[in-house]
């Protein structure tokens, strides 16, 4: 069937379309009303604004080769990371991207970006592409060929694992996606070795206000026991001079 938009194979036994379009070799993806033929052989016509198109429906088989996914670039802010190029006084790139299973960023470094490519150039422009980081993301983000970067800001210290994987022109997915190990390394006032003093500090800070707190209790039981005995004294005085007044009287 022709479209203004390419051309559709409709499979009434899946009910399901596959389309093409100018990268799979079409005159436009403009086609014209009218202007389909099929002659005794077999063959069909389409007319578009650019000439015709004409092939045996039998010979257009779908490509069955599946892609191989590879990583091309790294970025840490939109600044692409050279190989040996020292980042924060180390270098995190010994080797291109793509043949390395794992990174070690600091939490000032949490904002990246990967760019990847499908080795598969049958039409590369129809190629798909789904990642996921493990950690974060729930679901596959799928993406197309003109847009191949996977983008993440600000992300919280841990450790995470990013998988790509694309299809080829005919939507046959590559089964086993890359994979790449990110530890997101917490800044000092998180690691754990600070958790554990703030664990003792809050420790010391809760005995010290015991400590203070029974200073605090045995001071005013002293006062109370004081003010008790100078209270006893007078009335023992106040009692004194009233003995001594009655028997002078």
């Amino acid at each position: 069937m022709s479209t203004n938009n390419g051309l559709s194979k409709f499979n009434p036994t899946s009910e399901t379309f596959q389309n093409y379009d100018v990268n799979d070799g079409l005159q436009s993806n403009e086609f014209s009303e009218l202007t389909a033929l099929k002659t005794k052989e077999g063959k069909l016509f389409f007319g578009g604004v650019n000439g015709f198109t004409a092939f045996f429906p039998e010979e257009i088989i779908s490509n069955k080769i599946k892609p191989e996914t590879v990583l091309t670039n790294f970025s840490i802010f939109n600044k692409p990371v050279a190989i040996g190029e020292q980042i924060n006084g180390r270098v995190i790139l010994n080797k291109s991207i793509n043949f390395i299973n794992k990174i070690k960023l600091k939490y000032s470094e949490n904002s990246f970006s990967f760019e990847f490519a499908a080795l598969h150039y049958a039409a590369s422009r129809k190629n798909k592409y789904a990642y996921k980081l493990e950690g974060f993301d729930k679901d596959w983000i799928y993406t197309t060929s003109k847009n191949r970067f996977a983008t993440y800001t600000n992300l919280e210290p841990g450790s995470y694992v990013l998988k790509i994987k694309a299809s080829n022109n005919d939507n046959i997915w590559d089964e086993t996606p890359i994979e790449l190990k990110i530890d997101v390394t917490p800044p000092w006032w998180r690691t754990n070795i600070a958790k554990a003093l703030y664990v003792l500090l809050a420790i010391a800070l809760l005995l010290a206000f015991r400590r203070f707190t029974i200073i605090r209790s045995a001071e005013k039981h002293q006062l109370e026991l004081e003010h008790l005995e100078k209270e006893k004294h007078e009335e023992i005085h106040r009692l004194k001079l009233e003995f001594f007044t009655n028997i002078s009287h």
